[in-house]
């Protein structure tokens, strides 16, 4: 049986061993929402849905293109993965503050400025060094361990 996200009790098993392989200290759950996220300081990580949106995958990678680590033939939800990893790996109290008060500044804007649409506060959303810092550390991990997380993303039945 599949929850909201789209992931079986097998799914869950192989991305808890990959996430493990890592850093075993992370609790890895199913979102009760679409969303992918993590939650810091106490290390769970939630697996948003197996297939996102086009319009945020091509937000996304029009982003990652223009970055210095950006590297191609990734797959999208394996990065959105190790984005949530490398928040764990990259952790730093005061950026993970400043973090949280830019998210609800920028969705403050968005909400009181006509003009603003969901692609640009995405784009602004992934400037947030903490942000910034997780997905550099997600494709420099994909760089360095491709074979394990194509891997991961076959037996997932994630689609590049």
């Amino acid at each position: 049986m599949k929850n909201i996200c789209g992931y079986t009790k097998q799914d869950l098993i192989n991305v808890r061993k990959f996430i493990h392989e890592i850093n075993d200290e992370i609790v890895v759950r199913i979102s009760t929402d679409k969303d992918w996220q993590c939650s810091l300081p106490n290390y769970r990580l939630y697996l948003g849905a197996k297939k996102q949106p086009q319009w945020l995958t091509n937000v996304r990678l029009e982003w990652y293109k223009k970055q210095d680590f950006y590297i191609d033939n990734v797959n999208m939800s394996i990065i959105s993965l190790l984005h949530e990893i490398g928040h764990f790996e990259t952790f730093d109290v005061d950026e993970w503050l400043e973090r949280n008060d830019l998210t609800y500044q920028y969705q403050q804007e968005y909400c009181d400025d006509d003009t603003m649409t969901m692609e640009q506060l995405n784009l602004k959303y992934f400037e947030i060094p903490n942000e910034y810092k997780a997905t550099k550390w997600a494709f420099e991990y994909y760089k360095n361990n491709r074979q394990k997380c194509d891997k991961l993303a076959a037996m997932l039945g994630f689609t590049m």
